[in-house]
């Protein structure tokens, strides 16, 4: 697992991020975009934010140089509550394990980083 910045990543409902914004996409076709922005806008912030928060937190697949999946995690010491924040491995890459051994990796960080419980 390696962490990696997503940020230059290009966005748009065919890639990597299809699995977690079903319900952003379904928002913006009701309700069009929130304050100009759209929903790959929204998706990079959110990932970005979990980046500047927690960035050893943030684990990524990779298969011939090309990110394949990804999970953010973000801790909260005081409160000792561990997030699963962002999720998702590529269509044609699911049902491999790869997304079992990126929630364990990201379980794994958690537990290391002495969470009591992980959200999801």
């Amino acid at each position: 697992t390696n962490k990696m910045d997503l940020k230059d990543e290009t966005m748009d409902e065919t890639n990597i991020f299809k699995p977690v914004v079903y319900y952003e996409i379904g928002f913006e076709r009701r309700f069009g975009p929130i304050n100009n922005q759209n929903w790959q806008f929204r998706k990079l912030r959110h990932i970005d934010n979990d980046i500047a928060a927690n960035p050893e937190g943030i684990f990524v697949a990779e298969s011939d140089n090309r990110i394949i999946g990804y999970i953010s995690t973000r801790i909260d010491p005081m409160t000792r509550v561990g997030n699963i924040a962002n999720f998702a491995v590529l269509p044609e890459f699911q049902k491999q394990g790869i997304g079992r051994r990126l929630l364990t990796a990201a379980i794994d960080y958690l537990k290391q980083q002495n969470m009591a419980c992980i959200r999801i």
